[in-house]
């Protein structure tokens, strides 16, 4: 590693650990053990948190398929002069895991911090739903909102996407498909850190060990999930960073130094700069890949989310 592991990083890490190993192991990368333990654990992470002036758990509509969403709306005393400015949120897990509960937290924490009105997007998993698919429902409900975003209380004039890892790389799939769209222009985009198309990378060589928390076979187990074995990344369209990246919403990317996927972050920042689209890119040393869950006991994880929730608010006001 290139810089320690902070104190509270560190007891986090423990108290995950213990809660993945409360649910017997079938087996290295068995989906199904794989996702009971990510959400068992997710449990003790979400259980706390800011409450909600109300929630409504709906279905959006992709094609034939349902898609469920969850939405999350602030105490009014938070929305000051934001209102009804939304955020379509689009959960981690590597594709392969995770849902609205087990992002349900990190949900409630945007909406409390920034004054919006969280959408959250339960899209369809893999490996049984490869790319685009699964991407397919996350375009279906941003289109939704940005076309029947009143008829929830949203202001389909403001409104920003954003997610952590998978769901950043989501994201950045859905804002790049709606350019030059006819449907309200996105104001903002916040990833949190995202993987956004490489497959290979310094970072990936220097922190893909196991004790990095996001190992180069889980990151292989994870993009094989989604593409299918003998895909190519590059183009099938999953690699984003070749991808036309001018006329995207400003742009927040945090980071952590200890991440295999530092330099997708690095990458998309580098790429934005050169098209002189407006963006920030910060750091965070002494956490690992999945921290931002953490806010309990992490203090970088509260710090992210409201420096996410601030450029919400900055690009989002009237």
């Amino acid at each position: 590693m290139t810089c320690p592991l902070s104190k509270e990083m560190r007891e986090a890490l423990e108290i995950d650990q213990a809660l993945r190993e409360e649910i017997p192991c079938d087996g290295p990368w068995e989906v199904d053990t794989y996702r009971r333990q990510y959400i068992h654990s997710r449990e003790y992470w979400n259980r706390k948190g800011p409450a909600m002036l109300k929630r409504m758990d709906i279905t959006i509509q992709n094609g034939d398929i349902d898609v469920p969403c969850r939405i999350h709306y602030p105490s009014r005393a938070n929305q000051s002069d934001i209102g009804q400015a939304a955020l379509v949120f689009l959960h981690g897990g590597g594709w392969v895991v995770g849902n609205l509960d087990t992002h349900d937290r990190m949900m409630r924490e945007l909406a409390h911090r920034s004054g919006h009105v969280v959408v959250g997007v339960d899209y369809r998993l893999s490996p049984e739903t490869r790319f685009p698919d699964s991407h397919g429902d996350a375009i279906s409900v941003l289109r939704h909102v940005l076309t029947e975003g009143e008829r929830y209380g949203i202001d389909p004039t403001r409104v920003s996407v954003g997610g952590d890892s998978a769901g950043a790389h989501m994201s950045l799939y859905c804002a790049l498909k709606q350019k030059g769209s006819k449907l309200p222009a996105l104001r903002a985009m916040v990833f949190i850190y995202g993987a956004f198309g490489l497959t290979d990378s310094v970072s990936r060589r220097l922190q893909g060990g196991e004790e990095e928390g996001l190992s180069d076979n889980a990151m292989s187990f994870y993009i094989n999930s989604l593409l299918g074995e003998g895909v190519d990344s590059q183009t099938c369209g999953y690699d984003l960073l070749r991808y036309d990246l001018s006329d995207l919403p400003p742009c927040l990317i945090t980071a952590c130094v200890l991440d295999p996927l530092r330099d997708d972050s690095f990458g998309l920042a580098t790429l934005l700069e050169r098209c002189g689209a407006i963006h920030e890119l910060h750091e965070y040393d002494g956490v690992l890949h999945g921290y931002a869950h953490m806010t309990e006991h992490v203090t970088a994880a509260a710090h992210t989310l409201q420096r996410c929730a601030d450029w919400l608010k900055r690009y989002s006001a009237k």
